[in-house]
C-alpha cells in the first residue's frame, strides 16, 4: 500500500476514535443529568406525599325513632358474610383533620382503647382485645371520640397509621346501638377504590364483628355477582365496596335495601 494512502486512513481511523470518545462523554454526561432530575423529583414526591393521601369519613348519624318503631325490643339478627369462595366472574361542615392536628407517624399514644369502655360496647372492646391493641395510634385517638360522637369528618394520615380501625369502630358502635338487623337493610356503607383495599377493609372488619350478631358482607368486581345480590336482599348491616360493583346493585338488584343508610364512609378518597 502507497505511504500516502496509509495515512490517509490514519487519519480518518484517529478521527473516528475521537469521535466516538466525544460521544461516550456526552453520555455519560447526559445519564448524569437524568440522574440528577430523577433525584430532584423523588425528593418532591416525598415531600408531597402527605398532603395526597386524605381519608374521607362521612358519619351521618340522623336517628329516626319512625324508621325503627316497634312495640316490643327488636331481636339481633345473625350474622351472614358475603365472602363466597366461588368466584365467577345544607348539612353541617365536616371538620377536617389535618396535618398539622394528626402528624403523619404509626406511633402509639397514651391513649388506650379500654379508655372508650363507658362510649364502645365489651362486645367491640373484647374483639380489640383479641385483636392484640391496647394504644391507639395518634390518628385513631384524635378521631375516634368525633366519630362516636356523629361528627363528620375528613381525615388524612399515611398508610399503616390506624385509620382502617379508626373508622370501622364507630361504624360497629352505631349500628349495634340503633339495634340494626338484616331486615332494616345497610346501614354503613364502605367504599374502597380497588378490590385489594377492600379485601384488606373485611378483613378488619371481620375481626372486629366477632361477637356482634349484625351483618357484614364484602361486595367487589370478579366475584360472584348472584350470590352477593342474594346476600343483599336478605339485608347486610355493613357493606365494604368497590365502586363499580356498587353501583351495578343499586342500579340491578331491586331489593338491595339502602333507604335506612347512616353512614357513608369513603376510604382513599382522593383516589
Amino acid at each position: 500500500m502507497p505511504k500516502v494512502h496509509e495515512e490517509v486512513l490514519m487519519r480518518k481511523l484517529k478521527k473516528r476514535l475521537k469521535h466516538k470518545e466525544k460521544q461516550r462523554v456526552k453520555n455519560r454526561e447526559l445519564q448524569k443529568q437524568t440522574d440528577d432530575h430523577l433525584d430532584d423529583k423523588c425528593d418532591d414526591i416525598d415531600e408531597d406525599t402527605g398532603d395526597h393521601r386524605k381519608r374521607t369519613i362521612g358519619d351521618r348519624i340522623e336517628t329516626n325513632n319512625k324508621k325503627f318503631k316497634s312495640s316490643e325490643e327488636p331481636t339481633v339478627g345473625s350474622n351472614e358474610e358475603i365472602d363466597d369462595d366461588d368466584d365467577e366472574d345544607g348539612e353541617e361542615c365536616p371538620q377536617l383533620v389535618t396535618a398539622d392536628s394528626i402528624p403523619f407517624n404509626t406511633s402509639l399514644t397514651v391513649t388506650r382503647f379500654d379508655e372508650l369502655k363507658d362510649k364502645v360496647s365489651d362486645l367491640t372492646l373484647n374483639a380489640i382485645k383479641d385483636m392484640e391493641f391496647s394504644q391507639m395510634t395518634e390518628i385513631q385517638s384524635k378521631t375516634i371520640p368525633h366519630l362516636l360522637e356523629g361528627k363528620d369528618l375528613v381525615g388524612a394520615a399515611k398508610t399503616g397509621s390506624g385509620k382502617t380501625l379508626a373508622f370501622l369502630i364507630p361504624a360497629i358502635e352505631l349500628m349495634y346501638k340503633l339495634r340494626f338487623m338484616p331486615r332494616n337493610g345497610t346501614g354503613i356503607l364502605i367504599i374502597s377504590p380497588t378490590r385489594e383495599l377492600s379485601m384488606q377493609t373485611f378483613g378488619v372488619l371481620k375481626e372486629l364483628m366477632k361477637y356482634h350478631k349484625q351483618t357484614y358482607g364484602l361486595i367487589m368486581g370478579g366475584t360472584n355477582r348472584q350470590s352477593e345480590a342474594l346476600k343483599l336482599t336478605r339485608g347486610v348491616n355493613i357493606v365494604v365496596a368497590t365502586p363499580g360493583r356498587l353501583l351495578d346493585h343499586l342500579q340491578n338488584t331491586k331489593q338491595f335495601l339502602f333507604k335506612n343508610l347512616q353512614s357513608l364512609i369513603i376510604d382513599e378518597a382522593d383516589r
